[in-house]
């Protein structure tokens, strides 16, 4: 069976925020760095590395964004732009729209811990749903796949053909 494609949500704009302002702080503190590596006449590798070790973990981010989703009925599969990762979709047992699970789990803390900026990747927990993994650009998109062993948070743009599709597969067994 050809796996169904849906599109990632795009990102909240609680993220785009918190992404902005650190862009701002991490642009101000590089100021000097970037200032002393254009110098006219001097070149110098601390400099470069400076530069280098603000930059790169934005491009890390970019490419390990949460893209989109393809479903079939043994693989979950979340595409980023430089891999995919597959989950088997075999113990599947429910699909839920759940638009509300990150909002208790927000906190600055968590935010500044996240693998990438434009993102919720990571273990998460919910005193209700308890622990989950998510992969999320929006929480307001938020679908809650139920594992027997496991629980996993994916946002597509369109959550009610995501459900309806997966939850195809609970139905038929």
């Amino acid at each position: 069976m050809i796996a169904k494609e849906f599109e990632a949500a795009k990102a909240s704009r609680s993220l785009l925020f918190s992404f902005s302002i650190l862009l701002v702080i991490l642009a101000v503190g590089a100021l000097p760095q970037i200032l002393e590596f254009f110098r006219e006449g001097e070149f110098r590798w601390v400099n470069l590395v400076g530069v280098s070790a603000i930059m790169v973990p934005f491009l890390i981010s970019a490419l390990s964004n949460v893209r989109k989703y393809s479903v079939d009925r043994q693989y979950l599969y979340i595409h980023k732009i430089i891999w995919r990762k597959k989950i088997s979709m075999k113990n599947l047992i429910d699909v839920e729209k759940r638009t509300n699970l990150m909002e208790s789990d927000f906190s600055w803390k968590k935010l500044l811990k996240k693998k990438d900026f434009l993102s919720y990747k990571g273990q998460y927990k919910d005193k209700k749903v308890g622990s989950y993994e998510a992969y999320v650009t929006d929480p307001d998109h938020l679908v809650l796949l139920i594992f027997r062993d496991k629980k996993i948070a994916v946002s597509p743009q369109y959550t009610d053909r995501f459900i309806g599709f997966v939850r195809s597969f609970v139905e038929s067994g």
